[in-house]
């Protein structure tokens, strides 16, 4: 199993991405809890643009590790901010806005989660709201420089 990820890996650096997502999809198949084989599909599918699989792969591996394994607080509320970004990314403001919820919901606390939700309520003419979120993530980061240029 090992050997296939980093076979994977390799195949990534060497701009084989197609060969890669392949590789990645045979070592899901023999193992669907490896977290790294998760990984490097999603990587792939991000090389090869396929932004909306890609982040379909990811919150699926953020199920397969909750199962198998305790994740703190803190990595589950980075891969919903990641998720977020990646919507935002794709122009989905309110997918976005979700992912983002999702991370507050894990971690009150987690500033850039607060701050992004601003900025995609902003874009969305949602002013008020945005200043509410803005207002957030500077209370729990003060020096947040980001959620200070509304």
């Amino acid at each position: 199993m090992t050997s296939l990820i980093t076979q994977g890996e390799q195949q990534l650096k060497l701009g084989l991405w197609s060969i890669a997502l392949a590789t990645f999809e045979r070592a899901i198949a023999l193992d669907e809890t490896d977290g790294a084989a998760w990984e490097g599909n999603a990587a792939a599918l991000k090389k090869l643009g396929r932004w909306g699989e890609a982040v379909e792969v990811e919150e699926r591996l953020v199920r397969v590790r909750s199962r198998g394994i305790v994740l703190d607080s803190e990595t589950l509320a980075k891969q919903w901010l990641n998720f977020g970004l990646q919507k935002e990314t794709q122009g989905d403001m309110l997918g976005a806005i979700q992912d983002w919820e999702k991370a507050i919901e894990i971690k009150p606390d987690k500033h850039e989660a607060w701050s992004n939700r601003g900025n995609s309520l902003y874009a969305l003419g949602r002013k008020e709201e945005a200043i509410v979120s803005y207002e957030k993530a500077i209370e729990f980061e003060p020096d947040y420089h980001e959620a200070w240029g509304l």
